[in-house]
């Protein structure tokens, strides 16, 4: 298949998590890693048989509006309770089990083609993960690395979908 330049697909996504979580950098990247099985024997040389067992998928990004809402979602913390001097308090690291927050992610972004269509991203159940050091340094954005490991969902039988739709 020849190369067409209408399927160079150029542009910015946004993602949700029940609220839109604002301006991002570094745009959105979607990770499948597939755990490869390779079985060989004697007498040959080459793999006779490959089985994937376990397949992972994966959203990254960097959120630049690092507010307290946004750090919940990406960092997992319990509820922001106000603190004595009337701003938010967030509590974490206490001790006890840890039960990791279910969500629904969708990215929205664009399609190769006329740009009358758009790509929803979705991962159905998926927890936010350890994404990275927050750094706040003098004279740069205050960035905020985040992952959503994407779970299986039994109502649906998928871990997530891709749809382009009309825009």
């Amino acid at each position: 298949m020849a190369g067409t330049y209408t399927n160079i697909c150029q542009g910015g996504a946004s993602i949700t998590v029940g609220t839109d979580l604002g301006f991002i950098t570094g745009g959105v990247t979607l990770v499948t890693n597939a755990d490869m099985y390779y079985a060989g024997c004697e007498g040959v040389t080459t793999d006779i048989h490959a089985r994937v067992p376990k397949t992972t998928y994966e959203i990254k990004t960097t959120l630049l509006e690092p507010t307290m809402a946004n750090l919940k979602i990406a960092l997992d913390w319990s509820a922001a309770s106000a603190s004595s001097s009337g701003g938010n308090a967030q509590t974490f690291g206490t001790s006890g089990q840890f039960k990791p927050t279910e969500r629904m992610v969708m990215i929205y972004g664009y399609v190769p083609g006329s740009g009358m269509f758009s790509r929803l991203i979705m991962l159905d159940r998926a927890i936010a993960v350890p994404g990275g050091d927050i750094v706040m340094a003098n004279a740069e954005e205050t960035k905020v690395p985040v992952v959503f490991h994407g779970l299986y969902s039994p109502p649906t039988s998928r871990v997530g979908m891709m749809i382009d739709a009309l825009a």
